[in-house]
C-alpha cells in the first residue's frame, strides 16, 4: 500500500511540474512548489489510507467477535438440548 501512495505522490509531483511549468515560472520555484504539493498530497493520502484500513480492521474484528459469540451460544444451546434428551431417556 505504501508503494501505491508514493507512486501517487510522484504522479502528483509530475503533474504539478507540468502545471507550474506552463505558467512560465522560474524553474527553481516550479520544482519547489511541485515538491511541496507532492509531499502534502502524499502525507494526506497516507493518513487517509491508515484511517481507512483501521476502520476495515475494526469492523472485521467486530464481525469475528460476534460470530464467535453466536457460535458459543449455539454450542451451549446444543449441550443443553443434549442434556435434556439424555435425561429423558433414563
Amino acid at each position: 500500500m505504501n508503494k501505491i501512495v508514493f507512486n501517487f505522490g510522484l504522479l502528483v509531483f509530475c503533474i504539478a511540474i507540468i502545471f507550474f511549468g506552463l505558467q512560465k515560472k522560474n524553474p527553481v520555484d516550479t520544482i519547489i512548489y511541485s515538491a511541496l504539493i507532492a509531499v502534502f498530497v502524499t502525507i494526506l493520502a497516507a493518513l487517509l489510507l491508515i484511517v481507512f484500513i483501521r476502520s476495515i480492521n475494526r469492523r472485521l474484528e467486530e464481525k469475528a467477535e460476534e460470530k464467535m459469540h453466536n457460535d458459543d451460544m449455539e454450542s451451549s444451546d446444543e449441550m443443553f438440548l443434549d442434556r435434556e434428551t439424555n435425561d429423558s431417556k433414563f
